[in-house]
Formats: C-alpha cells, sequence, structure tokens
C-alpha cells in the first residue's frame, strides 16, 4: 500500500472498522483511482500525435492553397473573356 493508502488504512480502523474490511475499502479505492488514472491517459495526446495532426494540416493547405491558385486563374481567363466580349461589341456598335 501506498504512503497515502497507510494513512486511511489507519483512519479506517481508528475508527473501528474491521482490519479486513478496511483493507478492502482502501483496495477498492486504489484499484478505482488507477482505473480512472488509465482511462484518462489514453485521452492526452503525445508529441507524436500532435506532430502528426500538424503535418496532416500542412499537406491539406497546401492542396487547398493549389486549389485557390487554379480557381483563382480560371476567374482571370473568365474575366478577360468578358471584359473582350464587351470592348468587342461595343467596337462592332461604334463602327456600324
Amino acid at each position: 500500500m501506498a504512503t497515502k493508502a497507510l494513512e486511511i488504512y489507519d483512519i479506517l480502523k481508528g475508527i473501528g472498522l474491521e482490519e479486513e474490511k478496511a483493507r478492502k475499502f482502501v483496495d477498492y479505492i486504489e484499484e478505482s483511482s488507477h482505473t480512472t488514472i488509465e482511462k484518462e491517459l489514453k485521452n492526452f495526446a503525445t508529441k507524436e500525435d500532435l506532430l502528426r495532426e500538424i503535418e496532416k494540416l500542412r499537406v491539406e493547405m497546401a492542396n487547398l492553397k493549389v486549389d485557390l491558385i487554379k480557381w483563382m486563374f480560371i476567374f482571370w481567363i473568365g474575366q478577360v473573356a468578358v471584359i473582350s466580349g464587351i470592348i468587342f461589341v461595343m467596337l462592332k456598335l461604334y463602327f456600324k
């Protein structure tokens, strides 16, 4: 038993609880606290987990940047086509 467990055990014996029941109670507390700690440790991220997620984000950001540049060029070509069409129609009407 750990130091704190021994203190709890002594307190329980001091208030009149039987030795076996006090031991079972302390064992139960230790077991449940270890189980809780193990469950909580599964929720923590390690440095490797964080680095892996950061790398995924970098790849995704690079892909988004490529898509953004692609759509910008498509927009620019569309704008040039529309402006050229408007100028063509205006010149056609002017020189008629």
